[in-house]
């Protein structure tokens, strides 16, 4: 392959009608998603009292959709209009290299908000600040290097569907495979991770409430000296509605959900394609994409959701 002038896939199929379908999703998906996701950033980082570990934690997750999105709203406007002109190797490369980049900070930063939230709630425990700014640093390493790495070996090409650059499957080379190989399991740890975090702390939201309900109860005979040494039963006993806690135990579970119904097609699809030996229809990869680009459109929505703090200061910011 002439490195620096042609893709292996034609750049025409960059016109197909799958591909302009794809690409407007693209575009769509993230026009929605960036105003949220900027309203996140601009309420954590502009408000000195906003920037609590758990904020910082979240924040992460709306930098990556927010950058991502950017990059989408002026790259795919630019390859619809101008057409197969500017879809060049290195312009493929370039795209698919953000595409992996984001992908897979998204899913560290989605499985270490998880992590941080179930180590807060399950086992009570903390982290510092800086702390925090560290890791969350830490996670654009990885796949900075594994997106330079396979844009740098000339991997990168157009997909079935026309609409995007990412890793073509193939049987001949033992690099792509191996990527393949390495990108399920990205994939599939953080999601399994995830869905323990959340299952976790669903499962603590319930045996609390449970605990507050017989503590409470007239017709239960309890150890009141252990019901009134029980810091998440005196935290609760306030609230004998418990609404509130249960609307997180279901906004956590909603976010595994999500979680799974987005990312799962994609992975399913990776695996398909190893065991039949075969690459994807353009049809299936346009199902497989949109479900992750509709899983960008919620994914700062479920945040402010989940977290109370920044939906209260967006509302300040918007006058709501």
């Amino acid at each position: 392959m002439n490195g620096q002038t042609f893709l292996e896939s034609s750049p025409e199929l960059a016109h197909t009608w799958t591909a302009l379908v794809t690409q407007c999703i693209f575009i769509g998906a993230n026009a929605l998603a960036l105003v949220p996701s900027l309203l996140i950033i601009v309420a954590v980082v502009g408000h000195k009292r906003m920037r609590t570990v758990d904020n910082l934690v979240v924040l992460q997750i709306s930098v990556v959709d927010a950058f991502y999105a950017t990059m989408t709203l002026t790259w795919f406007p630019i390859k619809m209009a101008m057409g197969p002109s500017v879809l060049t190797y290195t312009a493929c490369q370039l795209e698919g290299a953000v595409s992996v980049l984001c992908k897979v900070t998204w899913l560290y930063s989605a499985t270490v908000c998880a992590f941080w939230r179930y180590y807060t709630i399950v086992h009570g425990g903390g982290l510092e600040k800086r702390s925090v700014l560290m890791l969350q640093l830490s996670q654009w390493g990885l796949p900075l290097v594994a997106a330079l790495a396979i844009a740098g070996t000339g991997r990168f090409d157009l997909m079935p569907s026309g609409a995007y650059c990412y890793t073509r499957y193939r049987t001949d080379d033992w690099v792509l495979l191996t990527f393949y190989y390495v990108n399920i399991v990205v994939i599939f740890v953080p999601t399994c991770l995830a869905v323990y975090f959340y299952y976790a702390i669903t499962a603590q939201f319930h045996t609390v409430v449970q605990r507050v309900s017989e503590c409470t109860s007239n017709n239960q005979l309890m150890d009141k000296e252990s019901c009134a040494t029980n810091n998440k039963v005196d935290q609760l006993r306030d609230n004998p509605s418990l609404a509130k806690y249960r609307a997180v135990a279901f906004r956590s579970i909603l976010y595994c959900v999500i979680f799974l119904l987005a990312f799962l097609p994609f992975g399913i699809t990776m695996i398909t394609e190893l065991i039949l030996d075969e690459s994807r229809s353009a049809i299936v990869d346009c199902i497989a994409v949109s479900a992750i680009m509709t899983h960008k459109v919620l994914s700062p929505v479920v945040t402010l959701l989940i977290n109370a703090s920044i939906r209260a200061q967006v509302n300040m910011m918007l006058g709501l």
